[in-house]
């Protein structure tokens, strides 16, 4: 029997956070790859870190050994203060990733243990110092009559055990008994048939597992309205949780930036009642970033006090018209051309006539 080695098991490792957004969590792990990075599908997930990439580090375990790999192209991974692509890990380092520290620690490999020999009693001599033994010739026997011992030497106690001889066959066919069938599997090889006996497993395992070895289940192609809608509020609901997660990792980009800015001179424009300015403000800030929510709601309230405005202003300059009061009318239609900025807008055409009758009249009469 030959010596093989004991297969090695995955050793038990922690990563215990010591900088950064999971300051003060602790991971433990026995798998044989662990990856680290911003996407979800990662075991330590670190979405907040802008300088970790989707994928950004593994630490797998091959024959006994750790060893911790950089797959990002771009980002770095820097342990006990080097910068690695690859690198075997024993015993405690400080690893880290973006603005993440971890430090690692890692139980000791096990000693490899040899089997195939069995355990050596105390006192017992091995079996490669033993004397070796002489072979023992056997004598053949020169009587008729068998014997259960036959003698080999002239020394009284050497025996040989010799089972008598088969009866002859005529034995049986004489006494009326048929001769049994001699079972093939007897003298097979040992090995010969347990690969016999693992090919029809596999064979049966392989039928069962077939299209036609399995029960086809019913098909039904129809489905019911509460199941679509259901179908339906899955998919919208992933569909948010993707876009949250897509904002959330272009929150920290320079078209977030840009537009946070533009937003902030919106918001101060519309505070102080200057709505054409801040609605300009709005579109720019949602030109840089789309997904700006808090841009979105201030141009439909600012365009909103805008619209209510332009109407005042012309109702105003409709009733000072009525009365002849051209400046005040001039004034108020003016105003109108302030807040519409769309010279094809059919109120904005209104108001300019309007504005140039009452100046004109307002010359005549002053």
């Amino acid at each position: 029997m030959s010596a093989a080695p004991v297969l090695v098991k995955t050793r038990k490792f922690s990563l215990e956070v010591s900088q950064g957004s999971l300051k003060g969590e602790k991971f433990h792990f026995t798998k044989p790859i662990v990856q680290i990075g911003r996407g979800p599908e990662n075991d330590i997930v670190l979405d907040k870190d802008v300088k970790v990439s989707r994928i950004h580090a593994e630490i797998r375990q091959q024959n006994g050994q750790v060893f911790i790999y950089n797959v990002s192209q771009k980002n770095t991974v820097i342990v006990n203060g080097q910068k690695i692509t690859q690198l075997a890990i024993e015993g405690d380092c400080k690893i880290l990733i973006g603005d993440s520290e971890f430090l690692f620690s890692v139980e000791p490999a096990p000693k490899p243990q040899l089997t195939g020999f069995p355990a050596q009693r105390p006192g017992q001599v091995p079996i490669s110092q033993t004397a070796p033994v002489a072979p023992i010739a056997v004598v053949p026997s020169t009587s008729s009559i068998p014997t259960p011992y036959q003698q080999v030497s002239h020394h009284p106690q050497a025996y040989v055990h010799q089972p008598p001889p088969p009866p002859p066959p005529q034995a049986h066919q004489h006494a009326g008994y048929a001769q049994p069938a001699a079972n093939p599997s007897r003298g097979m090889n040992p090995r010969l048939r347990f690969y016999l006996i693992v090919g029809v497993v596999l064979a049966i395992a392989a039928w069962l597992l077939s299209p036609s070895g399995k029960k086809k289940k019913p098909i039904d192609d129809i489905r019911s309205q509460v199941e679509i809608e259901e179908d339906l509020a899955k998919s919208e609901k992933a569909i948010a949780e993707i876009n949250k997660q897509s904002e959330k990792r272009q929150e920290g980009s320079i078209q977030f930036m840009t537009a946070q800015q533009h937003y902030v001179k919106g918001f101060r424009d519309y505070s102080q009642g200057q709505y054409g300015r801040a609605m300009q403000s709005f579109q720019a800030s949602l030109a840089f970033y789309p997904q700006h929510d808090l841009a979105k709601r201030y141009y439909s309230l600012a365009k909103k006090k805008n619209d209510e405005l332009i109407k005042f202003n012309m109702s105003q300059g409709t009733k000072y018209r009525s009365k002849n009061n051209y400046r005040l009318c001039a004034s108020s239609f003016r105003s109108v051309l302030v807040l519409n900025h769309d010279p094809n807008d059919p109120l904005y055409k209104e108001a300019k006539q309007y504005m140039e009758e009452c100046e004109r009249l307002g010359q005549g009469k002053y």
